[in-house]
């Protein structure tokens, strides 16, 4: 379900079947009751609970290294540098 309010949830009772808390799917991936769902303009992310610290951990990782990779491009650095396709470039060219 696509809301741009608040919420999807309204007074009208249509009985159109449906129900809370049962396992769908939703792209041929399994989505459970309790699931964590993380959603931007880049897509949708359902975590299973058990998963749930370990990939809060890396996130926080890699938005850390992401803070201080900005600070370096913002000094100068370019991003080639950062992610080694500077190198992987000049050593097809020979230099």
């Amino acid at each position: 379900m696509w809301s741009r309010g608040p919420s999807p949830v309204t007074t009208r009772l249509y009985n159109s079947g449906g129900g809370f808390n049962i396992p769908v799917s939703i792209g041929g991936a399994a989505v459970l009751p309790g699931y964590a769902v993380l959603a931007d303009d880049s897509g949708v992310l359902f975590i299973a609970p058990e998963d749930l610290d370990a990939v809060l951990e890396e996130g926080e990782l890699k938005t850390e290294r992401g803070r201080v990779n900005e600070a370096k491009v913002t000094e100068g650095t370019h991003l080639g540098q950062l992610s080694g396709a500077t190198k992987m470039v000049e050593g097809k060219l020979g230099q």
